[in-house]
Protein backbone atom coordinates (compact mmCIF):
# COMPACT_ATOMS: atom_id res chain seq x y z
CA UNK A 1 0.00 0.00 0.00
CA UNK A 2 1.64 3.63 -0.91
CA UNK A 3 -0.04 5.44 1.54
CA UNK A 4 0.56 3.65 4.39
CA UNK A 5 1.57 -0.28 5.63
CA UNK A 6 -1.12 -2.60 6.94
CA UNK A 7 -0.54 -1.83 10.61
CA UNK A 8 -1.00 2.10 10.26
CA UNK A 9 -4.33 1.15 8.54
CA UNK A 10 -5.31 -1.05 11.20
CA UNK A 11 -4.12 1.33 14.37
CA UNK A 12 -6.42 3.79 11.65
CA UNK A 13 -9.33 1.76 11.95
CA UNK A 14 -9.04 0.71 15.59
CA UNK A 15 -8.93 4.53 16.86
CA UNK A 16 -11.95 5.76 14.16
CA UNK A 17 -14.79 5.49 17.10
CA UNK A 18 -17.24 4.92 14.22
CA UNK A 19 -15.34 1.70 12.66
CA UNK A 20 -13.33 0.20 15.05
CA UNK A 21 -15.66 -2.64 15.76
CA UNK A 22 -14.74 -4.10 12.11
CA UNK A 23 -12.97 -6.74 12.88
CA UNK A 24 -9.83 -6.60 11.01
CA UNK A 25 -7.48 -9.64 10.18
CA UNK A 26 -3.86 -8.67 8.67
CA UNK A 27 -2.20 -11.30 6.15
CA UNK A 28 1.26 -10.53 6.20
CA UNK A 29 4.47 -12.55 5.40
CA UNK A 30 6.14 -12.52 8.51
CA UNK A 31 9.35 -13.14 9.52
CA UNK A 32 10.44 -12.16 13.33
CA UNK A 33 7.83 -12.31 16.55
CA UNK A 34 8.25 -8.81 16.46
CA UNK A 35 5.50 -8.52 13.36
CA UNK A 36 3.46 -10.23 14.83
CA UNK A 37 3.64 -7.92 18.47
CA UNK A 38 3.35 -5.28 16.09
CA UNK A 39 0.09 -6.35 14.66
CA UNK A 40 -1.54 -7.37 17.67
CA UNK A 41 -0.62 -3.88 19.24
CA UNK A 42 -2.14 -2.23 15.90
CA UNK A 43 -5.33 -3.67 17.04
CA UNK A 44 -5.77 -6.61 14.27
CA UNK A 45 -8.41 -9.18 15.26
CA UNK A 46 -6.23 -11.77 13.58
CA UNK A 47 -3.08 -12.70 11.36
CA UNK A 48 -2.59 -14.93 8.75
CA UNK A 49 0.81 -15.77 7.89
CA UNK A 50 1.58 -16.33 3.90
CA UNK A 51 1.65 -19.13 2.69
CA UNK A 52 -1.73 -19.90 3.43
CA UNK A 53 -4.47 -22.27 2.63
CA UNK A 54 -8.05 -20.89 1.32
CA UNK A 55 -9.38 -23.23 3.72
CA UNK A 56 -7.52 -21.87 6.70
CA UNK A 57 -8.56 -18.03 5.66
CA UNK A 58 -12.25 -19.04 5.60
CA UNK A 59 -11.05 -20.86 9.29
CA UNK A 60 -9.55 -17.41 10.54
CA UNK A 61 -12.22 -15.35 9.34
CA UNK A 62 -14.82 -17.40 10.69
CA UNK A 63 -13.13 -17.79 14.06
CA UNK A 64 -12.49 -13.98 14.23
CA UNK A 65 -16.41 -12.79 13.33
CA UNK A 66 -17.48 -15.43 15.73
CA UNK A 67 -14.80 -14.48 19.20
CA UNK A 68 -16.41 -10.80 18.06
CA UNK A 69 -19.66 -12.16 18.34
CA UNK A 70 -18.78 -13.87 21.84
CA UNK A 71 -17.35 -10.62 22.88
CA UNK A 72 -17.84 -9.64 26.53
CA UNK A 73 -18.14 -6.51 27.41
CA UNK A 74 -17.25 -7.48 30.80
CA UNK A 75 -13.66 -7.94 30.04
CA UNK A 76 -12.84 -4.52 28.91
CA UNK A 77 -10.91 -3.91 31.69
CA UNK A 78 -8.99 -7.46 31.20
CA UNK A 79 -5.36 -7.68 29.42
CA UNK A 80 -3.59 -10.21 28.79
CA UNK A 81 0.18 -9.90 28.73
CA UNK A 82 2.94 -11.68 26.70
CA UNK A 83 6.23 -12.22 26.92
CA UNK A 84 8.29 -12.07 23.42
CA UNK A 85 12.08 -11.16 22.62
CA UNK A 86 12.47 -10.08 25.95
CA UNK A 87 10.09 -7.68 25.96
CA UNK A 88 6.49 -7.82 27.79
CA UNK A 89 3.58 -6.79 25.64
CA UNK A 90 0.18 -5.97 26.98
CA UNK A 91 -3.45 -6.55 24.97
CA UNK A 92 -6.98 -5.97 25.83
CA UNK A 93 -7.94 -9.55 26.76
CA UNK A 94 -11.03 -8.73 24.36
CA UNK A 95 -9.00 -8.41 21.44
CA UNK A 96 -7.07 -11.24 21.85
CA UNK A 97 -8.96 -14.79 22.46
CA UNK A 98 -5.90 -17.21 20.53
CA UNK A 99 -2.87 -14.97 19.41
CA UNK A 100 -1.20 -15.80 22.52
CA UNK A 101 -0.56 -19.08 21.46
CA UNK A 102 0.07 -18.37 18.43
CA UNK A 103 3.05 -15.87 19.20
CA UNK A 104 4.77 -18.26 21.60
CA UNK A 105 3.88 -20.75 18.78
CA UNK A 106 5.60 -18.48 15.98
CA UNK A 107 8.49 -17.51 18.79
CA UNK A 108 8.92 -21.17 18.84
CA UNK A 109 9.44 -21.55 15.01
CA UNK A 110 11.68 -18.87 14.15
CA UNK A 111 13.39 -20.15 17.22
CA UNK A 112 13.63 -23.94 15.92
CA UNK A 113 13.83 -22.44 11.94
CA UNK A 114 17.32 -20.68 13.46
CA UNK A 115 18.49 -24.02 15.37
CA UNK A 116 18.01 -25.94 11.87
CA UNK A 117 20.09 -23.04 9.94
CA UNK A 118 23.09 -23.95 12.21
CA UNK A 119 22.42 -27.70 12.21
CA UNK A 120 22.46 -27.06 8.21
CA UNK A 121 25.24 -24.92 7.54
CA UNK A 122 27.02 -27.54 10.14
CA UNK A 123 26.33 -30.82 7.66
CA UNK A 124 27.34 -28.23 4.83
CA UNK A 125 30.81 -27.89 6.41
CA UNK A 126 30.46 -31.99 7.26
CA UNK A 127 30.49 -32.40 4.05
CA UNK A 128 32.43 -30.06 2.54
CA UNK A 129 35.13 -31.75 5.32
CA UNK A 130 34.06 -35.35 4.14
CA UNK A 131 34.21 -34.86 0.60
CA UNK A 132 38.19 -33.47 0.82
CA UNK A 133 38.52 -36.54 2.95
CA UNK A 134 37.10 -38.62 -0.26
CA UNK A 135 39.54 -36.48 -2.44
CA UNK A 136 42.45 -36.92 -0.60
CA UNK A 137 41.94 -40.92 -0.35
CA UNK A 138 41.15 -40.80 -4.26
CA UNK A 139 44.49 -39.05 -4.72
CA UNK A 140 46.32 -41.75 -2.22
CA UNK A 141 44.65 -44.92 -4.00
CA UNK A 142 45.91 -42.83 -7.37
CA UNK A 143 49.74 -42.85 -5.95
CA UNK A 144 49.35 -45.61 -5.10
CA UNK A 145 48.24 -47.20 -8.11
CA UNK A 146 51.00 -45.82 -9.57
CA UNK A 147 53.94 -47.03 -7.55
CA UNK A 148 52.28 -50.26 -7.73
CA UNK A 149 52.21 -50.32 -11.45
CA UNK A 150 55.93 -48.97 -11.07
CA UNK A 151 56.68 -52.07 -9.27
CA UNK A 152 55.64 -54.57 -10.94
CA UNK A 153 57.45 -53.21 -13.93
CA UNK A 154 60.53 -53.59 -11.76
Amino acid sequence: MPEMDGYALCRSIKQDASIADIPVILVTQLFDPADLVQGLEAGADNIIIKPFEAEHVMFRITSTLRSREQKDSNDAGAALEVSSDGHMHRFPASQVRSPAILLSSYDLMVRKNAELQEVNEHLAAVNRDLQRAVDNLQQANETLRQENARLKRI
